[in-house]
């Protein structure tokens, strides 16, 4: 389940709960990037806060939610784990990539508002 906190621009976006609801302290799930074990839990308290991974550099994302998490990562996997693989560099000429977005917006008519006695007609 992947609830979004909130719509404001630059705020922690959301909270991914895998296995429910299941204990009274924590039911966020552990996220290992690469190979590597990210504890996200302790970054001033926000909870799933994968912020810092740019999402044009992931290549795929695996969720495990059954025993296998445990199996694999223990009692910390109880939540369920999210695995997930970023996009690696080839040898060869270096590459540089630019992605940008432009928006503008502007009014093409503004209405004609009614007045007091023309909103009472």
């Amino acid at each position: 389940m992947v609830t979004s906190n909130s719509g404001d621009p630059g705020s922690y976006g959301t909270t991914i709960t895998i296995r429910g609801i299941g204990t009274v302290n924590n039911n966020n799930p552990i996220y290992v990037v690469d190979g590597m074990l990210v504890d996200v839990s302790d970054q001033t308290n926000r909870a799933n806060n994968i912020n810092f991974l740019n999402p044009s550099d992931i290549a795929s994302i695996e969720v495990l939610k059954d025993a296998s998490a445990q199996a694999i990562y223990g009692s910390r996997g109880a939540n369920g784990v999210t695995l997930i693989t970023t996009k690696k560099g080839s040898e060869g000429a270096q590459k540089v990539t630019f992605s940008s977005s432009f928006g503008y917006e502007s009014l093409i008519r503004i209405n004609k508002l009614m007045n007091a006695s023309e909103f009472k007609d």
